[in-house]
């Protein structure tokens, strides 16, 4: 062998042996920047009594998905700075469940399934209705405008009746979710009840699309303290209430929680707070939110379905109870578990 080559054999095996170290010591910072976020302090969300469907923890766990990992942990309400700038938060639609093919195979979502009679009140575009009617649900559909005010602000709105009639719902128009026994038309019928009635991101002020601010706070807890005591008289015995909310500032300051454990029904029954589900969209297509008289939807991965029911009941009992559809509890281990997966991830992808 000539010195030449000699020369080359050495420094190619110094060159592997630079590059063994090299990636030796990246995989080593990354484990001490994985071990270092779990022993770390950081700010969580409010997790008491709160669950979450677990095809949205398999989302952000299994899958991934950034979206369905903020609508869990909520970093940015909690104020999870260096998660936030770390990993931000991405338009929903880049959940991998956002695609159409992904509804097919749900047939009971959130205790909501064959077999019940569910009232919705104030539905702007009826897109959350059909999501319930497509899982086979008794559905009574309600808006509280009127039908030309409907077909005027929402252009498709046609397409989306004809399918709730086809699938056998009833639908009412100028229907008031806090006089429902003077405006609903079934309310002559003194046996007519509902298992679930639900009311959507309640709120009564609405002007220059600045709804649920502080200044309007004590107006929409009355909003939602009249709903309450209206729906009670439309109460099956096993029936809950659900009102999707906001949890970021200043909705979470409305405290509905303690809003509905302030009344009771004429029987002398009280209102429970059975929980609160972070809110899936992908669980129920084709469901947007919108703003009222307004084609314009708004952000929700804060929101949160809360369980209101008169009898005593807890969450995985009174939703999911079948293995179609299962209930995990929220918890700050969960979330840590969320925030180390996706804080490695990112530094994998950056460090390739």
């Amino acid at each position: 062998m000539t010195l030449f080559s000699t020369i080359n054999t050495q420094t190619s095996c110094i060159i592997l042996m630079s590059d063994h170290q090299h990636c030796t010591a990246k995989r080593a910072r990354l484990e001490h920047k994985a071990s270092s976020n779990k022993n770390a302090s950081f700010p969580t969300r409010d997790c008491r009594n709160l669950w979450v469907s677990d095809r949205t923890l398999n989302c952000a766990s299994s899958q991934r998905c950034v979206p369905c990992a903020y609508k869990i942990c909520c970093f940015d309400v909690a104020l999870d700075e260096e998660f936030c700038r770390i990993v931000p938060n991405q338009r929903p639609e880049l959940c991998p469940r956002s695609n159409r093919n992904s509804y097919d195979a749900y047939t009971e979502i959130l205790g909501y399934g064959p077999g019940l009679k569910v009232l919705t009140v104030g539905d702007g575009d009826f897109s959350f209705s059909l999501a319930l009617a497509r899982l086979g649900v008794t559905l009574t559909a309600t808006s509280y405008e009127s039908r030309r005010t409907v077909e005027t602000v929402y252009p498709h709105i046609e397409k989306t009746l004809k399918e709730l009639e086809s699938l056998g719902v009833s639908i009412f128009f100028q229907v008031d979710a806090t006089n429902l026994a003077s405006t609903l038309p079934l309310s002559s019928d003194s046996n007519v009840k509902f298992d679930r009635i639900i009311w959507n991101f309640p709120c009564s002020a609405i002007c220059k699309g600045q709804d649920g601010q502080n200044k309007e706070m004590e107006l929409n807890k009355d909003l939602v303290r009249r709903f309450l005591k209206s729906a009670a008289s439309f109460a099956s015995p096993r029936c809950q209430i659900h009102m999707n909310h906001k949890t970021k500032p200043p909705f979470n300051q409305w405290r509905i929680e303690d809003v509905a454990r302030e009344l009771e029904d004429a029987n002398g029954n009280v209102y429970h707070h059975v929980g609160r589900i972070v809110l899936d969209r992908c669980l129920l297509h084709p469901y947007i939110p919108r703003k009222a008289l307004d084609r314009r939807s708004f952000p929700v991965h804060d929101a949160c379905t809360y369980v209101f029911s008169l009898q005593p009941a807890d969450m995985p009992t009174a939703c999911a109870a079948t293995a179609e559809a299962k209930l995990v509890p929220v918890t700050r281990e969960v979330i840590q578990s969320i925030r180390d997966l996706h804080v490695t991830l990112h530094h994998k992808r950056r460090h390739k």
